[in-house]
């Protein structure tokens, strides 16, 4: 089923968001890309949340949030338009984004543009991970600005749905293991032995699903000498 979000007289400046918690955090890390079906109302006269003619002239914007809890997410903001449409939030622009952006924006939403979809808008806020997602929100937004026929303070109206939130892209990247061990002995006074693993970030039990991420190595060397037959005196029993 659809979710179906209602909207009534949402005035200029206000916002209105359902937000669902997770009581597991989602590791979304080995996916490449987050997506969802968005459907405006089909009613798109002025007044109405699908309104809009383009990018600098529209009703409202539809953001989707998601990330650690509401202070600490990804985001992705675009127009609402009327009829089926599908968001894709890309893993690698939002890591890219994260990684460029300025120290002093940690406390405040920091956006770029989606290349190629005037109007749209990759967000971050706070220090998010991909390997936690606790918190998911979608909401819509009256914002304040320049409207062509739309006045300043109008309130808005009408229903969106949401469907099929999911991730697509799994990591699919071949992973290895190995391990190896020899033991040498000099006559029967001494014997050496060893061991050596190495286990790459991808490689996982038929059981799991992805890899640990953890590039790990492991190595054991041990020896043994009989004392006893180096002594020049028998010692029965010893």
């Amino acid at each position: 089923q659809s979710l179906d979000l209602i909207f009534n007289d949402l005035v200029a400046g206000d916002s209105s968001t359902v937000v669902k918690y997770l009581s597991k955090g989602l590791d979304v890390f080995n996916y490449s890309e987050m997506k969802l079906f968005v459907h405006g109302d089909l009613d798109d006269s002025p007044g109405q949340i699908s309104y809009y003619v383009d990018e600098n002239n529209y009703a409202t914007d539809l953001y989707f949030r998601f990330g650690a809890d509401s202070t600490n997410y990804y985001e992705y903001i675009r127009p609402t338009k009327a009829g089926w449409e599908e968001i894709s939030v890309n893993f690698d622009d939002l890591t890219t984004i994260k990684e460029a952006r300025p120290i002093d924006s940690l406390t405040v939403p920091f956006r770029v543009p989606v290349p190629g979809k005037p109007g749209h808008y990759y967000g971050i806020r706070g220090a998010p991970s991909l390997t936690k997602v606790s918190f998911l929100a979608l909401g819509v937004l009256n914002p304040k600005g320049n409207r062509e026929e739309i006045q300043i303070g109008e309130s808005v109206s009408g229903h969106l749905w949401v469907n099929e939130l999911r991730v697509i892209g799994a990591n699919d990247k071949a992973g290895w293991a190995m391990s190896s061990q020899a033991s040498i002995k000099f006559a029967d006074i001494v014997s050496v032995s060893g061991s050596y693993s190495q286990t790459d970030p991808y490689f996982h039990k038929l059981s799991e699903r992805f890899g640990n991420r953890v590039d790990s190595k492991s190595w054991n060397i041990q020896s043994n000498i009989d004392v006893l037959k180096l002594l020049p005196i028998n010692m029965p029993g010893s």
